[in-house]
């Protein structure tokens, strides 16, 4: 789980969160597709590039209030994934938080996975500060 503040209100950052093609602007290496939207929901396909191999899976990402959570619908690479982004209220803007959870399907050992994880998260982070602080 990583957390942090932004001076930005709830909306504009639930606004860029909860489109996946600028997601992926932002990140710069996640290729999606959006394949059906309905309600509060987008099914999105996701390529993730790795150093082991691509990753690719799809999720249904729903917004719910302040919260957008990707379930995983199917993946022949992830076994389990699972993540949030929380986006509450401050005096002085946001407070976001991210969770995830993904388990491969092949043998890899946690610290690995961990660390790839958390390396991925850091650096979506900057990407994302830098992108609404020009992007305004």
């Amino acid at each position: 789980m990583a957390k942090f503040q932004t001076a930005y209100e709830p909306k504009r950052i639930i606004a860029l969160l909860n489109d996946p093609q600028k997601m992926s602007n932002i990140d710069g290496e996640l290729e999606v597709s959006i394949l059906q939207v309905f309600d509060n929901c987008k099914d999105v396909q996701y390529r993730i590039p790795n150093f082991l191999m691509d990753i690719t899976y799809t999720a249904r990402a729903c917004l719910n209030s302040n919260r957008i959570v990707l379930t995983l619908l199917e993946s022949d690479d992830l076994a389990e994934f699972s993540s949030y982004w929380d986006i509450q209220p401050t005096d002085t803007g946001s407070e976001i938080t991210y969770s995830i959870r993904s388990i491969p399907k092949f043998p890899l050992p946690l610290f690995i996975i961990r660390q790839q994880t958390q390396a991925g998260v850091e650096v979506f982070f900057e990407r994302f500060l830098s992108y609404i602080d020009t992007h305004k």
